[in-house]
């Protein structure tokens, strides 16, 4: 009994020992690389690793195999190919780097595939051990951009679509953007089929192929139908500071794809229809430059007015910028304005605000006002094209104003000047602008006169020439001193100039045969009647 418990003693004994082998014996991955990738469709996918052996014993009949436990819809060609894979791998060895490449197919689906790599062995009995993988698939953007995020669409309805023009209304040039450019964009788009089509949406997107990444995401900008035979010209407008979908230190310098596609669906047929167009551009990162976006003016711009001009600072280039400032000027409204925006981080922006009073003299019309961005040493921002960050905003000046003529009086006493005599003015007007008919009138005498007459009138000037006007007027009788009156100036456009004239009447003196001095007569006769009759009775008195 003794002999046959000690002998199950032993036989226990030794499959632990050989179950604590099983148990000990291990298989790591080391320096694992592309166990998580994204990759285009039609490209080969890597994976690299070492395989360390740190068991009891040798693992024997090594082999990779195809991926297990696929998630999501099957890779069309899962087949691996193991490069550096031995057969044995001794305890405490490591083996590598072991690569395992696998085609992922052009027509391969979008989406996100998950399984494992396994390598397979044999200890005392056999043992598998899993790389854990994810691999994500998107479309090739070299291919046609119509296989983005759809599956197997051809363009049955034979669209047509192009990328016609790209205005550049910023920075740069029709290719070759700055982050804070506006770019219209103009698509043409024609149903050259024998159905028309309906729903048809306008999709575009921005592409770095480097990255592998869209930083302006697909989206769509307009819907229309489109009856066979027919085209249209669909406009659009990218803000690349304001539509990026990554933060703008992230955008490089260098090319990008401008991707746009129309899809729609086939009215008799039913069937999905697509086409699509793209254009390289360049984008253009500055070590130091520092512009002006989103400028703006807002108040009623009537004269006399207050307006507010706002604008963003922004510094588009890889460099800290110091003591950034910004000059606004318009001579004829009497701005000159230097701003201290101060210091500006790489991609980063400052919001800036002046506002001004319109003159109540302005002269109706468009003003352009202009602003220079100027860095530390007082010099104004340039691009590698030279081209200087300078700007103009246009204020549109209309009511409430005294508009001025293009014109000069000068005035000067011709005649007269006596109270209750005519005197006249001799006013020379000179044509200080284009060709012009100025009407003559005068204003604010009333008090002191009456007008006579003016001649002439009015008075056809070319520009510099001069012409003289005669102004008579009756002055009234008890005036005397000095006394003022206006010249009024109007030309064709009915823009008005007021010129002060002043003159100094004299007193006449008193005049005996003065019809408005009949009171004054009386007093007189009466007073010699009285003398005379005095004398009579005197004189009859004595005899």
């Amino acid at each position: 009994m003794k002999t046959k418990t000690l002998s199950l003693v032993g036989l226990s004994i030794l499959m632990l020992i050989f179950l604590l082998g099983i148990t000990n014996a291990s298989l790591s991955f080391d320096n694992v690389t592309g166990d998580t990738q994204t990759i285009s469709q039609g490209n080969t996918a890597t994976i690299t690793f070492n395989l360390t052996e740190s068991g009891y014993d040798n693992l024997t009949s090594v082999s990779g195999v195809t991926p297990i436990a696929l998630s999501g819809p099957s890779i069309f060609n899962p087949s691996l190919n193991f490069v550096g894979l031995v057969a044995t791998i001794n305890k405490g060895d490591t083996v590598g780097p072991v690569t395992v490449t696998f085609d992922v197919p052009s027509s391969q689906k979008v989406g996100t595939y998950t399984g494992n790599i396994t390598i397979e062995g044999e200890y005392a009995s056999s043992v598998d051990y899993d790389l854990p993988i994810s691999i994500t698939v998107e479309q090739d953007q070299e291919e046609d951009f119509c296989t983005y995020e759809t599956s197997g669409i051809a363009n049955p309805g034979e669209l047509k679509l192009k990328i016609k023009d790209l205005n550049n209304k910023g920075e740069g040039e029709e290719d070759k953007w700055y982050p804070v450019d506006e770019i219209e964009v103009e698509l043409e788009i024609e149903n050259d089929g024998d159905e028309d089509i309906d729903d048809i949406t306008i999709e575009y997107g921005l592409y770095d192929a480097g990255k592998a990444e869209w930083v302006i995401e697909v989206d769509d900008v307009e819907d229309l139908d489109l009856k066979d035979g027919d085209e249209e010209t669909i406009t659009f407008t990218i803000d690349l500071y304001e539509d990026l979908d990554i933060d703008l230190d992230e955008l490089d310098d260098g090319d990008y794809t401008l991707y746009v596609r129309a899809i729609g669906e086939t009215e008799d047929s039913e069937l999905d229809t697509c086409v699509s167009d793209s254009e390289t551009i360049e984008v253009i990162i500055e070590n130091n430059l520092v512009v002006l976006d989103n400028i703006q003016i807002t108040g009623d711009s009537l004269c006399g007015n207050i307006i507010q001009l706002t604008a963003e600072v922004i510094n588009i280039g890889d460099d800290d910028q110091e003591d950034v400032s910004v000059l606004i000027e318009n001579s004829e409204l009497g701005i000159l304005e230097d701003i201290a925006v101060g210091d500006i981080d790489a991609f980063e922006d400052k919001k800036i605000s002046f506002e001004f009073t319109i003159p109540e003299d302005s002269e109706e019309k468009k003003y352009s006002i202009r602003l220079e961005v100027y860095d530390e040493d007082n010099e104004i921002y340039e691009n590698e094209d030279d081209d200087e960050s300078i700007y103009s905003v246009s204020l549109d000046v209309s009511g409430n104003c005294n508009s001025i003529p293009d014109a000069v009086v000068y005035a000067s006493l011709e005649s007269g000047g006596k109270a209750g005599e005519e005197m006249q003015i001799k006013a020379t007007v000179t044509n200080t602008g284009d060709k012009d008919t100025f009407t003559i009138n005068i204003a604010d005498y009333s008090s002191w006169a009456e007008l006579i007459e003016i001649t002439p009138s009015s008075v056809n000037l070319d520009n510099d020439e001069s012409k003289d006007v005669l102004i008579t007027l009756k002055v009234n009788k008890d005036v005397e001193g000095e006394k003022f009156f206006n010249i009024l100036l109007e030309g064709d456009s009915q823009d008005s100039l007021s010129q002060p004239v002043s003159v100094t009447i004299e007193d006449s003196g008193f005049r005996f045969f003065d019809m408005d001095n009949l009171y004054l007569y009386g007093i007189v006769a009466l007073n010699l009647i009285i003398i005379i009759a005095i004398i009579v009775i005197v004189i009859r008195a004595q005899r």
